[in-house]
């Protein structure tokens, strides 16, 4: 089945799978190659695949395609290092819970209706009641950390919308 052809909701999904058990499983390397060791593994294979599976023509871009793509890479690095430096330091739950501040943001900006600002609303009601835990404490440089993760997510959800249609010939 093409891409083209696949529910957005299937889309989100999947992406959504990846990136939590990904976060999970790069927490269990933690002990053998540190935070930044999993983060640059995780990059290097998620390199890899694209290489493979997508096998883009790099040759062929032009300058925007190019500023657009280091931007992606800027995005999905910083969010993968800190979101690692992070969970090393606070529970999983409460750094990924931060993180998802980014997306919302992102949400929030590009919300026009306000049946869409409810449902934002609403989503940020739910990442919150996520991440409140009233037994752990919470260590600052990890909250800022998950932070830091959730600004370069936005970034990556917002490169990734300038590049996808430069990508597939629409700009």
């Amino acid at each position: 089945m093409a891409l083209t052809r696949t529910p957005p909701v299937l889309l989100a999904l999947v992406a959504i799978l990846s990136v939590q058990f990904g976060n999970a499983i790069a927490g269990s390397l933690f002990d053998v190659v540190g935070p930044l060791g999993a983060a640059a593994l995780r990059m290097g294979l998620a390199a890899l695949i694209v290489c493979v599976a997508v096998r883009p023509r790099v040759r062929a871009w032009d300058r925007r395609t190019w500023a657009g793509v280091i931007a992606l890479g800027i995005g999905l690095a910083g969010m993968n290092a800190l979101i690692y430096l992070a969970i090393d330091r606070i529970p999983l739950g409460v750094a990924v819970t931060i993180e998802l501040l980014g997306p919302l943001a992102v949400a929030v900006a590009g919300t026009r209706r306000w049946r869409d600002l409810t449902w934002v609303v609403l989503a940020a009601v739910g990442v919150a009641l996520l991440g409140l835990d009233g037994q752990a404490r919470l260590e600052i440089a990890g909250a800022l950390l998950a932070a830091g993760a959730a600004v370069f997510w936005a970034l990556y959800i917002v490169a990734s919308s300038k590049l996808g249609p430069r990508a597939r010939g629409v700009d």
